[in-house]
């Protein structure tokens, strides 16, 4: 009974089950699921033989159930959103449509998906009870909808931008029309799922074969699509948390070498024995390879040797590196919390360093064991359990609707990985895997040096949402000029800060310049296929996506290119601490940026 009790209380002090709990609908239904899934998918993961799963996606009422849970999820997306901004929210409706209409329009009858299109955005229509706002709204709505196809109502040989206008006018009249009937807040909430539901109950029953291929495309679409940014974010965040908890143990054990000679010492051993191991493996690699294979290690080891070495040669020259960095700042601090900072980042780095180094390993095997273990899965919601707040925090949204967005992206991604570990188990774990080795080089990197200068006391919420900010943004200039670099990075950080400072009306510090332009950094490395849910662009994103080459890790395109954007934004800082207004700030330190990068590239000086 007591443990019970604790657990109760455990749940009620984590904001995400609060808020959930007020809710009598959607947030019980999302609290319930929370609590069940991570049973269930063990269960579904280890307990049941892979031909039964097999034979149970195959079954006629599970795959219905699945899409069900799709559009249930997908709907919460449209009814927690009404305090984002405008914009993003239209962002999000077409994203909805796009991925829910994917899987039935070219089995069901064409008038049936365009009243699926004008009923899914019905709480769209009700953002604005009235005045000009609502006009331009539903407009907006309109707009949004009316450039996905079908089209059955005029003749196929017109051009798709009458096309386009005869669809809108159509919607824009259907959508005002219902917003001035006086529907419940439920009633009009429900209405989106309701009608996904039976959009996908029917496709079902029209062609089931059809449908069930759709509804597996459209569930790794959405694993590539939400899963990619969450293992970057879980990758660099083990930074972080492997930090914090070095920093917990050092004041608590390690308290009694606080003295400045014993300190010194410390480090000064850790700088020689680091420097002795980069030299001898730059220099001696043949002796380090044969040592390190000749030391006799457990059987269970002997297959990581590899591992060991890559991180070994890793390892070495950046540890050099905090311990000189470490003297360096050695006058600022006290003597103790000099101790506790260099303990949290060497333990963060042993660390992140195995984890790249062991991602990398496994990337380069023909077959990834992990695949079959379900080991993916349990990996990603450990994370997102572990501390979901980090994960997502691009939008101003108040804590309730947060909390239940947060909520069925969990459920999603869970839903998503579960099923794609029996579809295509191979893909589930080669996809986690690389993206485990980016982000823990992309994103892990940027996080450690920012913790190096600036410790663990940081808003870490703050670095989390401008990478994001950043990484997302930057895909567009990417796609728009596919391997002009020279141009993409500093346009996509161009955005991003416009993004940060005019939609989310934020002061860009040096320390936000950073981390945006780091997450610009990481999407040009990364390589992150996201559909655009813009039908009359979709055909050109694709092939423009498709032809982008990520700039290779470790290369020396890679190291010039954060090179030259540390350099900027040290210009950046410089202009900022000589009182100059902040967009003459920004605007100069993103013309020297252009400037510089088409020198570079332009030239090949590199």
């Amino acid at each position: 009974m007591g443990f019970l009790s604790k657990f109760k209380r455990l749940l009620e002090s984590l904001q995400i089950f609060k808020y959930l709990k007020e809710d009598k609908f959607f947030g019980n239904i999302a609290l319930l699921l929370i609590l069940l899934i991570p049973l269930i998918s063990v269960i579904w993961l280890f307990a049941i033989p892979t031909d039964i799963k097999v034979t149970t996606l195959s079954n006629f009422y599970f795959v219905l159930l699945i899409s069900l849970s799709f559009a249930f999820v997908l709907n919460v997306f449209l009814v927690y959103t009404h305090e984002v901004p405008f914009l993003l929210q239209i962002a999000i409706l077409m994203y909805v449509v796009f991925f829910a209409l994917s899987t039935t329009i070219a089995i069901v009858h064409p008038y049936i998906s365009l009243a699926t299109q004008v009923l899914i955005a019905v709480p769209l229509a009700y953002r604005f009870e009235e005045g000009r706002n609502k006009f331009w709204v539903i407009a907006l709505t309109s707009l949004s909808l009316a450039q996905f196809p079908p089209f059955p109502f005029v003749p196929a040989d017109l051009m798709l931008i009458i096309k386009i206008a005869s669809k809108f006018i159509i919607f824009f009249l259907l959508l005002l029309g219902i917003s001035l009937v006086k529907l419940p807040f439920k009633i009009r909430n429900i209405i989106p799922f309701l009608v996904l539901g039976l959009n996908f109950a029917y496709a079902s029953t029209v062609n089931f074969a059809n449908f069930q291929e759709n509804i597996k495309v459209l569930s790794q679409t959405m694993w590539t699509v939400i899963t990619v940014p969450l293992w970057l974010i879980l990758a660099g965040d083990l930074v972080d948390e492997v930090g914090r908890f070095a920093g917990f143990v050092s004041k608590r054990i390690l308290s009694f070498l606080n003295t400045t000679i014993k300190v010194k010492a410390e480090i000064s051993i850790v700088l020689i024995l680091s420097l002795s191991l980069t030299i001898l493996s730059f220099v001696y690699p043949e002796d380090i390879v044969n040592w390190v294979y000749r030391f006799p290690l457990p059987s269970f080891l002997i297959d990581y040797r590899d591992a060991f070495l890559i991180t070994l040669r890793f390892l070495s020259p950046v540890i050099s590196f905090v311990a000189l960095f470490s003297f360096y700042y050695f006058v600022q601090y006290e003597t103790l919390e000099l101790k506790n900072r260099f303990n949290q980042i060497l333990l963060a780095l042993i660390v992140f360093s195995v984890q790249i180094a062991y991602s990398y390993y496994f990337t380069n095997q023909e077959e990834v064991k992990a695949s079959l273990t379900g080991f993916p899965f349990l990996l990603l919601v450990f994370g997102l359990f572990w501390d979901p707040i980090k994960i997502i925090g691009t939008a101003n949204i108040q804590a309730r609707n947060f909390s239940v967005l947060l909520a069925y992206v969990i459920i999603l991604t869970s839903l998503t990985v579960n099923i794609n570990l029996v579809w295509d188990p191979y893909s589930v774990a080669k996809v986690s895997i690389v993206y485990q080795v980016l982000g823990g080089i992309s994103v892990g990197f940027p996080i450690f040096f920012f913790r190096l200068i600036k410790g663990w006391d940081y808003d870490e919420k703050f670095i989390f949402r401008c990478f994001l900010l950043g990484f997302i943004i930057g895909l567009f200039p990417m796609v728009a000029f596919p391997n002009n670099y020279w141009l993409t990075i500093p346009l996509g950080l161009m955005l991003s800060l416009a993004f940060y400072k005019l939609v989310l009306k934020k002061e860009v510090s040096f320390w936000a310049f950073l981390m945006v332009g780091f997450g610009v950094l990481a999407q040009s490395s990364v390589g992150w296929i996201i559909p655009l849910p813009i039908f009359p662009l979709i055909q050109t994103w694709y092939n423009n996506i498709g032809q982008v080459v990520p700039i290779e890790i470790f290369s020396m395109n890679y190291f010039v290119s954060i090179s030259v954007f540390v350099f900027v934004a040290l210009v950046y800082l410089f202009l900022t601490k000589r009182k100059f207004h902040e967009n003459i700030c920004l605007t100069i330190a993103s013309i020297f940026y252009l400037l510089v990068n088409f020198i570079l590239y332009k030239f090949q000086l590199f």
